[in-house]
C-alpha cells in the first residue's frame, strides 16, 4: 500500500469511527430510555437491563457499520476536496 492510499485510508477511518460512534451513542441513549421504561413498568426484571442493552447494542452496531462507513467516506472525500488535496493528487497523476 503506497503513501497516498494510507493517507486516504487514515482520513476515511477517522471519519468512519467518529460518525459510527456518534450515531451509536444516540441510538443507545434512546434504547436505554426505552429499556428503563420497561423496567419501571415491571415488564422487564431490573437485573436484566444491562444484558438487554448489551444485546441490543450488537444489533445496532451491525446496522450502523455500513451507514457510518458510507458517511465516513463522504466526509473524508469532501474534506480532501475542500482542502484542494484532490486537485493536488490529480495534478500528480493519482486518481
Amino acid at each position: 500500500m503506497n503513501l497516498v492510499a494510507r493517507y486516504v485510508l487514515r482520513e476515511t477511518f477517522g471519519a468512519w469511527l467518529v460518525v459510527t460512534l456518534v450515531l451509536f451513542v444516540i441510538l443507545m441513549t434512546n434504547q436505554f430510555a426505552e429499556i428503563l421504561d420497561d423496567a419501571a413498568a415491571d415488564q422487564l426484571p431490573r437485573d436484566a437491563v444491562f444484558g438487554v442493552l448489551g444485546l441490543t447494542s450488537l444489533r445496532y452496531i451491525t446496522m450502523l457499520t455500513p451507514i457510518g462507513l458510507f458517511l465516513g467516506i463522504m466526509l473524508a472525500l469532501a474534506r480532501l476536496n475542500r482542502d484542494s488535496e484532490m486537485a493536488a493528487l490529480a495534478a500528480c497523476g493519482i486518481g
